[in-house]
């Protein structure tokens, strides 16, 4: 079921503290998150870490994003990846 979800939908589960969701949320970002975390960071590990607590941060704050159209998510999600970067 929620494989089939757009993100705008994703979210919104998410936003309710559904864990299988979150889950989802996991499974469609974290490749990606990880993948511009590497261009930050030159450790695996310091990269892996920065994506998990993106992540984490992500479903914390999730109620507060607003979808703007397809990619919205990722685009969001990868902001905060960003700015933890940057700290």
């Amino acid at each position: 079921m929620y494989r089939e979800l757009d993100e705008q939908a994703l979210a919104g589960y998410c936003s309710q503290g559904d864990r299988m969701a979150g889950d989802e949320l996991y499974r469609r970002y974290a490749a990606r998150v990880f993948a511009l975390c590497r261009r930050y960071l030159p450790s695996e590990e310091d990269a892996k870490d920065l994506m998990l607590e993106t992540l984490v941060q992500a479903l914390d704050k999730i109620d507060t994003y607003k979808y703007s159209g397809k990619g919205s998510l990722y685009g969001w999600i990868s902001r905060i990846a960003i700015n933890k970067a940057l700290n």
